[in-house]
């Protein structure tokens, strides 16, 4: 598993996870998935108890013998979690037998077999994995050579772009109708901010024509 990025945060002593979604989320460069999509797993552990090994009732003795030996063998932690060691895919036998009254001859080959199931199978379901299935895609979209007359397409209702032209260059000073527009003493910079329904092609076209005249080079971030 990777670690978490940056705008994810795990707050274990509240077992929550938070999220802060910004530019850098959409780039998806934790997760192999597809596009926009990512999956958390969420590891859910149970505690461990003494008597949840009460296999067999003619032996008082089981229980204990079973928890001390998962300690010792650090297949659980001192406070009866489970711990990395156990791979659910491998055969599985826990040597909790010693010289007294536990002797591995006190059970048949049946008996032993259905122990060492019953006892993988309570470590293995005191962990529960949660997939969290999600998606991050940027919600704004600029397109100038949008010729249908929209090219910021976004869901959101309000807009601003900031516009820089790295070399070569600089923006026309004019009114957008309908946006407020800033430009930088130099005009190299220029932020427009408004409704998006304003936000058109024909608010754009001499802007447009002015960049497609002189090649400029823009970074342009949207947000």
């Amino acid at each position: 598993m990777n670690t978490l990025p940056s705008w994810i945060t795990f707050l274990e002593s509240l077992s929550q996870i938070t999220m802060n979604v910004d530019k850098s989320s959409t780039q998806n460069n934790f997760s192999n998935e597809n596009k926009g999509e990512n999956i958390l797993v969420q590891d859910v552990l149970t505690q461990n108890q003494q008597s949840d090994f009460n296999l067999n009732s003619n032996y008082p003795s089981l229980a204990q013998a079973i928890y001390n030996t998962l300690l010792q063998e650090q297949y659980i932690d001192a406070q009866g979690f489970i711990t990395s060691k156990l791979d659910p895919r491998i055969d599985f036998e826990l040597n909790f037998y010693n010289d007294k009254e536990l002797q591995k001859t006190n059970f048949n080959k049946d008996q032993q077999e259905q122990m060492q199931y019953q006892i993988k199978k309570k470590l293995v379901f005191s962990k529960i994995s949660y997939p969290i299935r999600f998606f991050v895609q940027s919600q704004l979209q600029f397109n100038y050579s949008n010729n249908q007359g929209q090219i910021i397409q976004t869901p959101s209702p309000q807009v601003s772009i900031f516009f820089q032209i790295l070399k070569n260059g600089i923006f026309i000073k004019k009114t957008f109708e309908g946006v407020l527009a800033s430009f930088s003493d130099d005009q190299t910079n220029l932020k427009i901010s408004g409704q998006t329904s304003f936000v058109k092609l024909d608010s754009f076209k001499e802007f447009i024509d002015f960049y497609q005249l002189h090649r400029l080079f823009i970074n342009s971030i949207l947000r």
